[in-house]
């Protein structure tokens, strides 16, 4: 059996702008049998795909021929009553494919009915419609690949205007471009080397196997969820690493501060997540698989690799380009351990004079200063430098 007899397509040939009952019409059924007869010669259904009430087993059938048939008690009685509308104002034609319709071939063959519809030598009074659940894939395909990069952009602009409102910061927009939408584009482009070039095959994993393919409504839902929980770790980090800047700590102490601090927090959510969005990928259905790997290695790449070493980065990078044009502390400013910032590196490497504080060490220290005092200037350092020469 051909592979779309179980999902039958349709061409509906609509003539009710035409007044009542215009099936019963030479018109119509030249307009049906030239149509037909068309779409056997330029699709893959050939002669034995396409059937109308006015083109059976490769013949076309005139409105005269028809008016005799439907007197007799045959087939074609039975088949014209199943084929037209009670109104008697349209019909179908029905298309057999070879290929399986829910498959990649029925996006052309879309197309070449579509184009036959245009021909000028098809009746223009009658209006044409392709239908059927694999045609309605295919358009509501075509609709959201084609508004989805206005949905991207329309997301990534409002999400730059709601950040920058709430931090004051003009740089945002910048910073979301290397934290957000390059995260983004290494995780999809992840999925199409897993599902579509099969880099994962070696695993021996069904989850990962290769789909030659991703589903379309894969990546339209998976994307405004990663971008949320993109967005709510870099929020709850950035928050922090705000609230130290205006605590009065530099900008690299408040970066650690809050990494720091918020660290333990993501990680477990990041982990949390990535478990829950992980048994997603021990269904036997391939959406489900791509969704739940998707989802999986969004959450741990922004859990150990944006929120950990890309958002430090670019915000030690950027310094203090990150708060403009919001007023910070400039003065008394802070290191990470509450220090005055102009001590903290006098602080890192001066001595440890905790381990000088026994008695030993501390008579030491007498006797050397003692020492040093009985000295001149130019014998302090023993070998004719002292004092005069710094």
């Amino acid at each position: 059996f051909p592979l779309g007899l179980m999902d039958p397509l349709y061409v509906i040939v609509d003539g009710r702008s035409q007044g009542d009952y215009p099936v019963k019409s030479t018109p119509f059924f030249e307009a049906t049998s030239y149509l037909s007869s068309q779409l056997a010669s330029k699709t893959a259904c050939g002669s034995e795909g396409v059937t109308s009430i006015a083109f059976l087993h490769n013949t076309r059938i005139s409105w005269e021929n028809a008016e005799k048939l439907l007197d007799t008690d045959g087939f074609y009685p039975v088949y014209f009553n199943n084929s037209v509308n009670q109104p008697l104002n349209a019909a179908l034609i029905t298309l057999t494919t070879p290929f399986e319709p829910f498959g990649d071939e029925v996006k052309d063959f879309t197309k070449t009915v579509r184009d036959a519809f245009k021909d000028p030598n098809l009746n223009g009074s009658y209006d044409y419609h392709l239908v059927g659940a694999p045609i309605w894939m295919v358009d509501a395909t075509d609709i959201t690949f084609k508004l989805f990069p206005i949905i991207i952009a329309v997301t990534v602009a409002a999400i730059f205007v709601m950040i920058s409102c709430l931090l004051v910061s003009a740089f945002i927009p910048l910073r979301y471009a290397f934290t957000l939408v390059f995260p983004l584009s290494f995780i999809f482009g992840l999925a199409v080397m897993v599902y579509q070039d099969g880099v994962m095959e070696w695993l021996s994993w069904s989850a990962l196997r290769s789909t030659d393919g991703m589903y379309w409504l894969t990546p339209i839902i998976t994307f405004p969820i990663c971008t949320g929980l993109a967005l709510d770790y870099d929020i709850f980090l950035m928050c922090r690493v705000a609230e130290y800047r205006m605590e009065g700590y530099t900008n690299k102490a408040s970066i650690l501060k809050a990494v720091h601090e918020t660290g333990g927090i993501i990680t477990a959510a990041g982990v949390i997540m990535a478990i829950a969005f992980g048994g997603m990928m021990f269904s036997q259905t391939d959406t489900v698989n791509q969704i739940g790997w998707i989802l999986f290695s969004s959450v741990l790449f922004d859990t150990f690799v944006v929120r950990t070493v890309l958002v430090p980065a670019v915000l030690m990078l950027a310094g203090p380009v990150n708060w403009w044009p919001r007023k910070v502390p400039k003065e008394g400013l802070k290191d990470e351990f509450g220090a005055p910032a102009a001590n903290a590196g006098a602080m890192e490497a001066r001595p440890d004079y905790e381990s000088w504080d026994n008695d030993d060490h501390k008579e030491s220290l007498r006797n050397l200063s003692a020492g040093a005092s009985q000295k001149s200037p130019g014998e302090i350092n023993g070998d004719g430098t002292g004092w005069n020469s710094l």
